[in-house]
């Protein structure tokens, strides 16, 4: 039913509602004042104070029933608004001129925060606009970062908006897949369940933003800024992060099994619990890295920093560990009978270098200070071994 018959339905209601009010009326001062007065000498005052009585309470009921018809019409004139806004602010994206497409999705973002009636078609109008207006992954792929660029402005103020959306319920996820958004600026964005696979988000600064459960698989996220950032739940299968950027990251219980992470930075990840087979570690810092009960069949760690990283339960099968530092991990002590499937080989080529555990006294330069440094360092080195 259209806004135009429900206003006529509205108003046949209204004059029904009336006239029985009328007839009522008539009804209720005439006979039934007559019938509850009783019979005897002050019959007429009686009638006049019981049809007083009728008339107030009458007008009481005048006066709730004009409030509701009052609210029903401020509703149906602010729907009517809204649905003004939105079909203009529409119009607008459809622009030539890059200043109506931007006033078109900042007056969506106002119409959204408004309206929680027209959230969920907003979001998926703006995402549509992204995907419409930017190029094809495939576009970028082996495209050095200056011929691809970032976003158009247009695009990052869509991103933007939807990013910072009102926290409401949702029924479907955002569709981001396939397209370029290198470079783009997503920091603390709300992309819950998001679909990005095989996007391209090479050098996006995603910090702080939320990514539980997001699709992201084949997605290229090369020196991608992902610092602690929420990745729980998330499906990150063959995904690229080379180089990228996950300090203290949530990981836990990801799904990330021949993933590319060579060079990655995740000190203090929690990847507890993760999936990780196949996964290239290569040259990454785990350092404090939370890898408890986390599968890491074949994965690769080769020249990798695991300092002080937790690996209690964590299933090594034939994982390579060739030139990668374990100091301060369960590797190298009865620990090690905690980790699965991990062999004397294995241990064999690791290599234990403590000074890169975090708060190891660094060496004194005894060159410069004299004798007071070299006693320094030796009370150092002592602190280290005592912990």
């Amino acid at each position: 039913m259209n806004l135009e018959k429900k206003r006529f339905w509205s108003v046949a209601a209204a004059l029904l509602v009336a006239f029985s009010v009328i007839g009522l009326l008539i009804f209720l001062l005439g006979p039934v004042a007559s019938w509850a007065t009783p019979a005897d000498a002050a019959r007429a005052a009686s009638i006049n104070a019981s049809r007083q009585i009728l008339l107030a309470t009458l007008a009481g009921i005048f006066a709730v029933v004009g409030l509701g018809f009052t609210g029903q019409t401020f509703f149906l004139s602010r729907r009517g608004q809204l649905t003004d806004r939105f079909t203009k602010a529409t119009g607008q994206l459809a622009s030539n001129q890059i200043t109506e497409r931007l006033g078109g999705i900042y007056a969506l973002e106002h119409l959204m925060r408004e309206s929680s009636k027209d959230h969920e078609a907003i979001v998926e109008l703006l995402a549509a606009f992204v995907r419409e207006r930017s190029p094809q992954a495939e576009a970028g792929r082996g495209a050095p970062g200056a011929a691809v660029g970032k976003p158009e402005s247009d695009v990052a103020a869509a991103l933007a908006a939807i990013g910072r959306r009102p926290t409401r319920k949702e029924g479907v996820s955002i569709n981001l897949a396939g397209i370029c958004l290198r470079g783009a600026s997503l920091s603390k964005a709300r992309l819950a369940r998001a679909n990005l696979s095989g996007s391209d988000l090479r050098s996006a600064n995603l910090a702080e933003s939320d990514l539980s459960s997001a699709d992201l698989r084949k997605t290229l996220l090369d020196e991608a800024e992902l610092y602690q950032a929420d990745l729980r739940f998330a499906d990150l299968r063959m995904a690229e992060l080379r180089r990228a950027d996950l300090a203290w990251a949530n990981l836990q219980q990801v799904d990330a099994r021949q993933a590319q992470l060579q060079g990655a930075r995740l000190v203090g990840a929690r990847l507890r619990s993760a999936h990780l087979t196949a996964v290239d570690f290569e040259g990454a810092s785990l350092v404090r890295a939370d890898l408890r009960h986390a599968r890491l069949w074949h994965a690769n760690f080769t020249a990798s920093n695991l300092a002080s990283a937790e690996l209690h339960r964590a299933d090594l099968l034939g994982a390579n560990l060739s030139e990668a530092n374990v100091a301060g991990t369960a590797v190298l002590d009865e620990g090690a009978l905690a980790i699965d499937n991990l062999t004397e080989e294995q241990i064999a080529h690791t290599r234990s270098d403590p000074r890169s555990i975090p708060g190891y006294p660094r060496p004194v330069d005894r060159s410069k200070v004299g004798r007071a440094g070299d006693e320094a360092a030796k009370a150092g080195f002592a602190f280290f071994r005592s912990e």
